[in-house]
């Protein structure tokens, strides 16, 4: 594809490569398909390492967001589409597809990035903080999916949200953001179900603490109270975390970035998960830590006591106590528990 024009050639591959995992590689120098990804939440963060990272890849992008500034110095970065819109208006999301079609005339992937944090509280209800979280964080990814997945199908394209630990684990405050994260799961879910005979694959990210700027916002918020530094905030935040650290965007990239490509063509509705594992129906056990991919050995092993990794059902008991059963006896807790 020659970089002065937009056009996009498309071609048969003559060789067999049915997954095109060559191409992904960067072995395949001759293919001519140019695939185009859609990235909501674009200006910065995740969504912008992304989108570098896709165009580094032989990607075009098209960025969409609500500060253009951002999303246009990006695009001029890399040669890609950039469209400002707030996804939480249908009638700006259809505007953004016309765009895609305008310019490239197909779509390939589909990355739904766009989120907001609100703080909002059960018992004292703040309507336009759970209002603007779920427009933005739920709502507008299913405006988004809704006009992309009829071009995805055409295309056999893929599509990763990205939603957060939140969606798994909250706290107090989290209840608009962890409400709308969990949505997002079950939509990305749902999606897999409805689309994936149909050639569209779905998958969800869950990312723990990176650095990105909602994530420094609510760092200096803790640094504020406990009058203490970020970076010493990011390390309280992280102090379960193995690599006891927080996460970088552009590692959240790499995992986008596969779960979008021929690589992960049998990959649907599952994806990255870096939430904390506990041991369950232990009261007030802390838990063990958190990665960006979570490949353990699922929601029922033990993963803070010394039998860590093995089977809970068959090592530490049969699982949450209920009256008239027998309690388990747990063993003692690891050093780092």
């Amino acid at each position: 594809m020659d970089g002065s024009t937009n056009m996009v050639v498309t071609s048969t591959h003559t060789s067999p490569d049915p997954a095109g995992l060559r191409w992904w590689s960067g072995a395949d120098s001759g293919r001519t398909v140019v695939n185009v990804a859609l990235i909501t939440g674009a200006g910065s963060g995740i969504g912008a390492e992304t989108a570098r990272l896709l165009h580094a890849r032989g990607w075009s992008v098209a960025l969409c967001g609500r500060r253009p500034d951002l999303i246009k110095a990006l695009a001029a970065e890399l040669d890609g589409l950039a469209v400002p819109a707030d996804v939480g208006d249908p009638a700006a999301v259809r505007d953004v597809l016309a765009a895609v079609d305008d310019r490239y005339g197909r779509l390939d992937g589909l990355v739904l990035n766009a989120g907001v944090v609100r703080s909002s509280r059960v018992a004292r209800p703040d309507d336009d903080s759970w209002t603007q979280t779920m427009r933005t964080n739920l709502d507008g990814a299913l405006h988004v999916a809704r006009e992309s997945l009829p071009r995805l199908e055409r295309q056999g394209g893929a599509l990763v949200s990205v939603a957060s630990v939140a969606a798994r684990v909250t706290r107090v405050g989290g209840a608009a953001y962890s409400a709308s994260k969990a949505g997002l799961v079950m939509l990305t879910a749902t999606i897999a179900h409805e689309y994936g005979a149909r050639g569209v694959r779905a998958n969800v990210v869950c990312p723990g603490w990176i650095r990105t700027e909602m994530a420094d916002a609510s760092m200096d918020a803790v640094a504020a109270r406990r009058q203490i530094s970020r970076e010493q905030a990011y390390a309280l935040a992280t102090s379960l975390v193995p690599q006891r650290r927080p996460g970088e965007p552009g590692e959240v990239a790499e995992a986008i970035a596969w779960l979008l490509s021929p690589a992960a063509s049998y990959v649907t509705r599952g994806g990255a998960d870096g939430r904390r594992r506990t041991q369950r129906g232990r009261p007030g056990h802390r838990p063990a830590g958190q990665s960006i991919v979570d490949a353990r050995t699922g929601p029922g092993s033990c993963t803070c006591c010394p039998w860590r990794g093995r089977s809970r059902r068959r090592r530490c008991g049969p699982g949450p106590w209920s009256p008239g059963r027998r309690r388990p006896r747990w063993p003692a807790a690891s050093a780092d528990c």
